[in-house]
């Protein structure tokens, strides 16, 4: 997961550590070491090569800067390779690449002193050169070459294209803005690469005019230097691979499992080279030929014997085997180790690599879910071909049949080694439980398939003697798939019935799973990637700075969960300067790119697991953590139009639909897995998407989840029950802003009432408010809330006067106003779901509730109004709303808040109503009927985090 952009944008593979003599062909091999201190290119940061790029670009523009985007992607590119861990330094490859640069550069001191050369590890067949001073040689270009010639021809070349500072042109050259037109984008598209074609014609015609010339190297270098250019994308040799290689006198794979004619070696010399960055083959043999045509002498070896060459280049063919082990590239890894079995039939190095490429085949093939190790063979040329076409046509059962095979054959020529017997010991497990195979199923002498009861004449008059031929030979085919693939070994290795029959053997009781408490991990490089607001493309300073903050993040989290650290992060390199800590580091890198190209789900042992061990037993850890955060815009328009529709039309919505819209605008993906080191299994996976930006406290969150569940073994009582950084309870005090409409009924006279626009009322109110929040899981929450509201307000009634006027009296019903103060206690309970992804009280929720109120109203002799004291009232709420938290205990929110009081039903249904007195039967029916409504509130809070 961490590496993929890089991947896609650097062609380069993994390998990890070892050491050796360059006289000798290592016996057991595992991988190249480097020496001495950690070079300052490979500690630099992103920022420091930034820095320094722009000022090479100004030097080189007289100041100016143009193309900054382009030279800030070129640093961040650089320093991802740098701490990518394949960069190798002070190895013999590098040496003998070092030694070779001395030769050619004798004449210019000190143009050597600004260069540094490095090996890559990496089986592509290439050089390159950066601004920097920096000449990078794949382990590729070192297996395919023949001779140290034709790596001087290749150095040559590359150091011109510093020399003449064709990066530094690149980087400064104009680019013209394409439009849609596509005529204009392809001829901007050739122009640029027309220009390339002239500083690669340079990089030639100069680097032999200053350096190799003068050298005292092979003047007949043009045709074998080239041939390594054409053909490099095949294998280092071409030999026909045995159809017969898997099978036994009573075993064979079918015939249609090869292919009988394989696809031609197209590779052309005079290739349409209109769209590539480089001129074909052919004229650079000819341009190069015509060169050195006057010239003659020189050797092919000057700072190395042939023979120590010879074993440089095998060592580089044993680095790029074990390259694409770890980049599960199975099918060439089985060619270039059968290739090399040739050579060293009794390498140990080479015999594990064999059997490794089988069992990763054999595993993925079985477990892999979709996810291929096997190639596309119809893009292969040669006799690899039709080693790929092979691993392509056996399935899961077939492939760990003849993987278990060969893997028990190499156990016996090699009793000694614990990784090929262990290999050996899962594949035979695994031919017992996942495909399982029983021992009765598997004969050591030949038995003729059971004839099948077929009529001479069948129903329809035609012979039976096509259907006879049709079921022989489905069960001939079945029987030499399974039931003979172990004939020989049963009938040679008396020991092999009994392993057999243990290996195949189901197991009746079940394990007990214990579990396990992590202690200590390490760290392995977080990477953080923030998508630009406009484009694809990254952030690249910021993505940066990022990845810096979330190594001290993750470390945080983890201790917060009792998981001590060790980075290995790539901010690490940095401090580093032993080599014993950069081949750590490579191997920590390898280890992880073995497991991420399963995508944990390949139950296997690595080929990097006894590095691991060892980073383990040292560090005393148990876990390995990775971290991935994506942010980036949320593109969604559509759902924030129809929001935004919705307020239109529904206005008390609108503040929702806002808020929604403005604080949607961004998605972050936090990726966390962590991985039982000592089994390279996965201990925990959580992946968590959030419509909410990229804050400190958004990305905590799902971290400490993951850890916590780890250290739970899963259990969602323990861990998901709790909320952000395993807190469950939140007090908050705030403040409510509300406008509200209320309403009284007296005397069944509706006083307040819709169609009564003078009796209604509508105040505003701010109180203060109390909440107390409960995480019931990690999404979910109940919420208890108390406020006090004193509100006044008008209340218009009707009394009726008696009147003297001496001489006679009468009645008259006047109109008067009173001023009613009421003092409410309201409770609120509401159960609150959390949508943003994010552990509750963090990020945006929606909610429903109840609400219960105490309604206070003034004494009845200063209103003259036959009015109970105290009532209670009953309404439901919903709403929406947010927090963010400062730090990891404090919280900041704000609340949308929609609510509806009814009156009281309750007072109709006390026993003996109707016998009470007049006026408490009054009093009770208004009590009923007397109503309040809150139609909209919003309310801020600031919360404490106490536990």
């Amino acid at each position: 997961m961490r590496k993929l952009f890089f991947l896609l944008t650097f062609v380069f593979v993994t390998a990890c550590w070892g050491g050796l003599s360059a006289q000798t062909v290592p016996a057991d091999f595992e991988g190249l070491q480097v020496q001495g201190p950690v070079p300052a290119d490979l500690r630099l940061s992103m920022e420091q090569l930034y820095a320094m790029d722009k000022q090479r670009v100004r030097d080189y523009t007289d100041g100016r800067l143009p193309n900054r985007d382009k030279i800030l992607e070129e640093s961040y590119c650089i320093n991802k390779l740098m701490v990518s861990g394949r960069i190798l330094y002070g190895d013999p490859i590098t040496r003998m690449i070092e030694g070779i640069a001395d030769t050619l550069l004798k004449d210019y001191p000190a143009l050597r002193k600004e260069l540094r050369f490095y090996a890559v590890k990496s089986p592509e067949v290439n050089a390159f050169a950066t601004g920097q001073g920096m000449i990078f040689v794949n382990t590729g270009l070192v297996a395919q070459s023949e001779n140290e010639a034709q790596l001087a021809f290749v150095l040559s070349h590359e150091i011109i294209h510093y020399f003449k500072n064709h990066n530094l042109e690149v980087l400064t050259r104009k680019q013209t803005k394409s439009l849609d037109d596509e005529e204009r984008q392809m001829q901007d598209f050739l122009k640029y690469h027309s220009r390339s074609h002239e500083m690669e014609n340079e990089a030639d015609s100069l680097g032999l005019a200053m350096f190799y010339l003068g050298s005292p190297y092979d003047k007949r270098v043009t045709d074998g230097v080239f041939d390594v250019l054409q053909y490099g994308y095949l294998p280092f040799d071409e030999v026909p691979f045995d159809t017969a290689y898997f099978n036994t006198p009573l075993f064979r794979l079918p015939h249609d499992y090869f292919l009988d004619q394989l696809a031609p070696i197209t590779a052309r010399d005079d290739y349409n080279d209109s769209l590539s960055t480089h001129p074909n083959i052919l004229k650079r043999r000819n341009r190069t030929a015509d060169m050195l045509a006057t010239y003659q002498g020189g050797s092919p070896f000057v700072t190395l014997t042939p023979q120590e060459f010879a074993d440089l280049r095998t060592l580089a063919r044993f680095e790029d085997l074990h390259t694409e082990l770890v980049y599960a590239e199975y099918a060439r890894a089985f060619y270039d180790a059968y290739l090399l079995q040739r050579q060293f039939p009794d390498n140990l190095f080479v015999a594990r690599a064999l059997g490794q490429s089988l069992y990763g085949m054999a595993k993925y093939k079985s477990y892999s879910g979709g996810v291929s190790a096997e190639g596309d063979y119809t893009k292969m040329e040669g006799e690899v071909q039709q080693v790929y076409y092979l691993l392509h046509k056996m399935q899961g059962e077939e492939m760990t049949l003849v993987a278990a095979h060969k893997l028990y054959e190499l156990r016996c020529q090699f009793p000694d080694d614990a990784r090929i017997a262990a290999m050996c010991d899962d594949l035979f497990a695994d031919l017992g439980g996942k495909h399982g195979m029983k021992r009765t199923q598997f004969a050591k002498e030949f038995r003729p398939p059971l004839a099948e009861n077929v009529e001479d004449v069948v129903a329809d008059g035609k012979s039976a003697k096509y259907q006879r031929i049709k079921q022989k030979k489905r069960s001939q085919e079945q029987t030499d798939l399974r039931t003979y693939a172990f004939a020989d070994l049963l009938q040679k290795d008396s020991a092999f019935d009994t392993y057999l029959t243990k290996s195949l053997a189901p197991k009746y009781a079940e394990e007990r799973k214990v579990m396990k408490k992590y202690h200590r991990q390490l760290l392995y490089a977080p990477g953080y990637y923030i998508l630009v607001k406009k484009g694809a493309g990254l952030d690249y300073l910021q993505s940066n700075r990022h990845e810096t903050e979330l190594v001290d993040l993750v470390e945080q989290m983890a201790a917060e969960n009792g998981i001590e650290s060790v980075d290995f992060s790539d901010q690490s390199l940095q401090a580093m300067n032993t080599d014993e800590q950069y081949n750590e580091f490579v191997a920590m890198n390898a280890w992880a790119a073995e497991y991420w190209r399963g995508k944990g789900n390949v139950p296997m042992i690595n080929s990097m697991q006894p590095a691991m061990d060892r980073l383990c037993k040292k560090y005393d850890a148990d876990l390995v953590g990775c971290v991935t955060v994506l942010n980036g815009p949320n593109h969604d328009g559509g759902s924030n139009l129809f929001a935004l529709t919705c307020g239109v039309i529904l206005v008390p919505l609108l503040p929702v639909a806002l808020e929604s819209t403005i604080s949607g605008s961004e998605d972050t993906w936090v990726y966390t897995t962590l991985i039982d080191a000592a089994t390279g299994r996965k201990a925990m996976t959580r992946r968590t998407e959030m419509n909410l930006n990229n804050s400190k406290a958004n990305v905590n969150s799902p971290i400490y989840d993951a850890y916590r569940l780890l250290q739970h073994g899963g259990d969602t009582t323990h861990g998901s029950s709790s909320g952000y950084l395993g807190k469950r309870c939140l007090v908050s005090v705030g403040v409510n802003a509300g406008l509200n409409l209320y309403g009284l009924n007296i005397d069944d006279n509706p006083i307040v009432a819709f169609g009564n626009e003078e009796a209604r009322q509508a105040t505003l109110s701010l109180v203060p408010t109390c909440t107390l929040e409960w995480t019931v899981n990690k999404e979910r929450s109940l919420v208890f809330g108390i406020s006090y509201v004193p509100t006044r307000y008008n209340c218009s009634y009707d009394v009726e006067e008696e009147i003297d006027y001496g001489y006679y009296s009468s009645s008259t019903i006047s109109t008067k106003t009173a001023t009613l103060d009421e003092n409410i206690l309201s409770l609120s309970l509401s159960y609150r779901k959390y949508n943003s992804g994010a552990l509750a009280p963090l990020g945006h929720y929606s909610y429903l509730g109840v609400d219960c109120h105490r309604v206070a109203l003034p004494d009845v002799a200063t209103t003259e109004l036959s009015v109970p004291e105290v009532r209670y009232l009953f309404g439901a709420n919903f709403g929406t709303g947010r927090n963010y938290m400062l730090g990891n205990r404090i919280s900041m929110g704000y609340n949308l808040r929609y609510s509806l009081t009814f009156a009281n039903p309750f007072f109709e249904k006390i026993g003996g109503f109707e016998s009470l007195p007049a006026d408490q039967m009054q009093n009770h029916a208004q009590n009923r009927d007397v109503w309040l409504r809150s139609c909209f509130n919003i309310e801020f809070t600031i919360g404490l985090l106490p536990f």
